[in-house]
Formats: structure tokens, C-alpha cells, sequence
């Protein structure tokens, strides 16, 4: 069935076709983006639906602001014709209606700045599909989310496990947040909120200013070139007094669980005194370091390392094996 671009859409192809970004009235009708037609346009996929209406748009950059994006936007193994990575994409005070799922694909960059997520059941079981999921995506240069969120009830999560990229991974200013009481099949399918497990960074990790992580910090086995910063950072393991009570010890998370993972500057968690306020970082749940590699320095100062909501057993601080 034939399908008509609407007034955002012809908006963002004219915007983009003159080189100019594409900005948008953030709430208003004339803002709505289909995550279909966006598909095509970044892949540029020939789509007999939209005859005449989507010629292949070559840029090297496409900035969307103030758009609400319907639908989950699907990416999966994305490349331009050829092959090569698909150019830089960066969303500005944008709205997802379904999420971003990019397993796969490769892209020149990514960003996301004040953007949130709004949450939809996808399936028969009715449970809603990860946010944002960046699993074995390759980006060139740097992955970097500033003021991200999750709409409503606020669930929000990055499932970015085998994360490459060539420079940095710049968290700011954000926060994530996973279902209470999940009971995974396994210990090793517990969800984590920002899931970074197996990554090769090319650069740094930086985690601040101000990230709240409600469902832990999965760094295991993951490899950093550079430094990890986080300063201000508060972690937990999501859990409370009651949702404790369903889950097995095993199936808890950690705040912050960097087993096997591999840093090739210091790992720094720390206060903000340095940045000109008193706030501290705070890991609810523990710090999971076994066998893990730094080969700069292990900085701590202003960290704490607190009992999780209504947990019954010390927190952990775990470093055998630390190299």
C-alpha cells in the first residue's frame, strides 16, 4: 500500500537536502516522525511505498531536534549501499515512541542530548523491548548521551554489550533505570541499566557530570583504552525492601560490576569537590572488581559504598585478583 510522507517529513528531507539541520516545534503535530520513513532515509533502502517521495539523501551528518519519532526505529546491521558506515546521527530534545534498536549496525557517530524514551509492550508477553540497544554496534569516533531519560515511570536502559568505538563513550547528566523484581532464567541474563559488558573503547569512559544508574553499571570483561571517570555517579542495584524479597541472592546485581574488564588508564570514581560542589559518588550494592586489569590507578576518594534498599548483607567491595 502506497504511504504519504507528512508535513515533518517533507520538513526533514528539505532541511537535510539544503544542508541545514533539521529542527522541529517540540509537542506539536508537525513534529511526529515515522520510525519507518526514517529507516529508509538513513539506510537508503528503495521502498515501493513511498514512490517519488524518498530519493537516497547523501549527508554526512543528520541532526533531528525537537521531533517525536512514532515507532520503534530499527537499524539492525544497519551499513549505507556498499557497506561503509552509516553517517553521523544525532538526536537534539528528542522523543522516542518505541526505542532504537541498532544492534549491529555501523555508524561515523551517535549522539542523543535531552532526549527520553517512551516505553511500549512489544510481544505477546506484553513486556516493553529495550530502550536503547547499541549490541555489537561499531561507531568510528563517539557514542555520547547528555540529558537522556526515560519518559513517565522513568524506565530507561542502554543495552550496549560489545560496544566498539573509536574514541570515547561520554555519559552526562543522565539517568537509567530497569523494572523492579525481574527474575532472570540465569544469573548471566540479569539486565543491567547500563550494560556496557564486552565493549572495546577506544578512548575514555566518562561517566559524569550527575549520572543516576537505578539497576547497575555492567563493565565485565569489557576493554578501555583510556580512563574511566565517574564523578558524582550514584549506582544501585534497583531493588527494594520488597522486590528483594522474590529474588534470589544470586540474581541481584552489582552497583558497579567490572570483573575481567580491562582499563588501560585509571579507574577514578569519585567526588565532584573538584568540580565546585560537594556531591559524592555513591555505589548502593557494591563494587565488583575480580580479576579486572588497571593499569593506571585506583582513585576512590569520595566514594561510598552503602547497603542497597532494604539488602539485609553488607555491600561488597570485591578487588581478588585486581591486576
Amino acid at each position: 500500500m502506497e504511504l504519504t510522507l507528512n508535513k515533518a517529513e517533507h520538513h526533514l528531507i528539505h532541511r537535510i537536502q539544503s544542508g541545514l539541520d533539521a529542527e522541529f516545534d517540540p509537542g506539536s503535530e508537525n513534529s511526529v516522525l515515522r520510525a519507518e520513513v526514517l529507516r529508509v532515509l538513513f539506510l537508503r533502502l528503495a521502498d515501493p511505498r513511498f514512490p517519488n517521495q524518498l530519493a537516497p539523501l547523501n549527508c554526512p551528518r543528520w541532526v533531528i531536534s525537537g521531533a517525536r519519532i512514532e515507532g520503534r526505529l530499527y537499524l539492525r546491521d544497519g551499513r549505507l549501499p556498499g557497506g561503509t558506515a552509516l553517517p553521523a546521527l544525532e538526536f537534539i530534545k528528542c522523543q522516542f515512541h518505541g526505542g532504537l534498536n541498532a544492534g549491529g549496525a555501523h555508524f561515523e557517530r551517535l549522539r542523543f542530548e535531552e532526549c527520553s524514551f517512551v516505553l511500549l509492550p512489544q510481544g505477546t508477553d506484553g513486556k516493553p523491548s529495550t530502550p536503547l540497544l547499541l549490541r555489537t554496534v561499531t561507531i568510528n569516533t563517539e557514542l555520547r548521551l547528555e540529558n537522556v531519560k526515560g519518559a513517565g515511570d522513568g524506565l530507561f536502559w542502554l543495552y550496549a554489550s560489545g560496544l566498539k568505538t573509536g574514541n570515547d563513550v561520554r555519559i552526562s547528566n543522565s539517568k537509567f533505570k530497569v523494572p523492579k523484581g525481574e527474575q532472570p532464567q540465569i544469573a548471566s541474563s540479569i539486565r543491567y541499566a547500563l550494560d556496557l559488558s564486552g565493549a572495546e573503547i577506544g578512548g575514555e569512559l566518562q561517566l559524569y557530570p550527575n549520572v543516576r544508574v537505578e539497576g547497575g553499571i555492567k563493565l565485565r570483561s569489557a576493554r578501555i583504552a583510556g580512563d574511566v571517570w565517574a564523578f558524582g555517579l550514584i549506582s544501585t542495584d534497583a531493588e527494594d525492601a520488597e522486590s528483594r524479597k522474590t529474588i534470589p541472592l544470586s540474581s541481584l546485581r552489582r552497583a558497579f560490576n567490572a570483573q575481567a574488564a580491562t582499563i588501560g588508564g585509571n579507574l577514578s570514581i569519585r567526588s565532584m569537590v573538584q568540580c565546585g560542589t560537594d556531591t559524592v559518588s555513591e555505589l548502593r550494592g557494591g563494587l565488583h572488581l575480580p580479576g579486572a586489569t588497571i593499569r593506571g590507578g585506583v582513585l576512590l576518594d569520595g566514594l561510598c559504598i552503602n547497603h542497597a534498599e532494604g539488602a539485609t548483607q553488607a555491600p561488597d567491595c570485591t578487588m581478588s585478583y585486581l591486576h
